[in-house]
């Protein structure tokens, strides 16, 4: 099977910001792990007159089922290193030799070339559409913060809400930084997305709503009159409800309810006897409030 995709795709997300300097040691580095993709403009060709400028890349998968079993592997959870031995067990136990060996190596770059073709694929999308909106959320999982994007499109008369990427914002996550990420995914998706977007939707963190040097501002500088903001419903809900609870009893709910579920988490015997232990109230999800309510009762 032989696929082409953008070549800023390639060059721009795939090689930059899903590859962390990190990730290159003496038997991967960032020229090894992109050779995967050939770049079918020849020297000799009018780089400026050819029409291999937007589909520049071509990659080749040879072995279309075992590239199956590797995508599907890794989509349902499985590391690198486990879906690797996974094919090699499906090969044993099914006796089908052209299954072949995939080693971590091999099962690296497919993941590369499958997040390269739905890539390639929301491209095509947003090209033909008349207008999208994106919704924006940071968050941080082991130390390292996260800039989660989705993308919301009108086609066919319905919305379809895609997942685009989570980038590792490995350095400082300003306002500033937030935008040139997302301003760098997508001019290499869809160049003319300026023209396009017609709303963000964020949660109510400051650098998100900054009147003046927030995210969603800076979108708005950017794109056509008419554009909207949106703040997360769920969270302006959560900050009215968390008002509420902290007011009750002289201001003294909160922390009696609390200090009280770190007392009862502590007695083993109780926990032991009732087979359940008192579950944590949350001060950023108003329905663990309900679960909390419901447990006491």
């Amino acid at each position: 099977m032989h696929w082409f995709v953008n070549k800023n795709i390639i060059d721009v997300i795939i090689g930059e910001m899903l590859f962390h300097p990190d990730d290159s040691n003496e038997e991967v580095t960032k020229e090894r792990a992109l050779a995967i993709f050939e770049d079918v403009l020849q020297p000799i060709e009018n780089a400026d007159n050819s029409d291999l400028q937007q589909d520049r890349y071509r990659f080749i998968v040879k072995n279309w089922a075992q590239f199956d079993l590797v995508v599907d592997y890794v989509s349902v959870g499985a590391s690198f290193q486990m879906a690797s031995l996974i094919v090699q067990m499906t090969k044993d136990h099914t006796g089908l030799a052209s299954i072949g060996c995939a080693s971590e190596g091999k099962v690296t770059s497919y993941i590369r070339i499958a997040c390269a073709l739905n890539f390639q694929k929301l491209s095509k999308l947003l090209a033909s559409t008349w207008t999208f909106s994106l919704a924006m959320d940071m968050s941080t999982h082991l130390s390292t913060s996260y800039l989660d994007i989705r993308i919301r499109v009108f086609k066919r008369g319905e919305i379809y809400n895609f997942h685009l990427l989570t980038i590792p914002m490995v350095s400082c996550h300003t306002s500033k930084e937030i935008f040139r990420h997302a301003v760098m995914a997508m001019d290499a998706l869809c160049p003319a997305w300026k023209d396009l977007i017609v709303l963000i939707s964020t949660d109510g963190e400051r650098k998100m709503t900054g009147r003046v040097q927030g995210v969603a501002t800076r979108f708005e500088q950017v794109s056509k009159p008419g554009f909207f903001r949106l703040w997360c419903g769920l969270h302006q809900l959560d900050i009215c409800l968390q008002g509420f609870f902290m007011a009750l009893m002289d201001k003294q709910f909160y922390a009696v309810l609390t200090s009280l579920i770190s007392y009862l988490r502590w007695q083993q015997n109780l926990i032991s006897d009732m087979k359940t232990k008192a579950p944590k109230v949350a001060d950023t999800r108003w329905e663990s409030m309900s679960k909390v309510a419901a447990w006491f009762r």
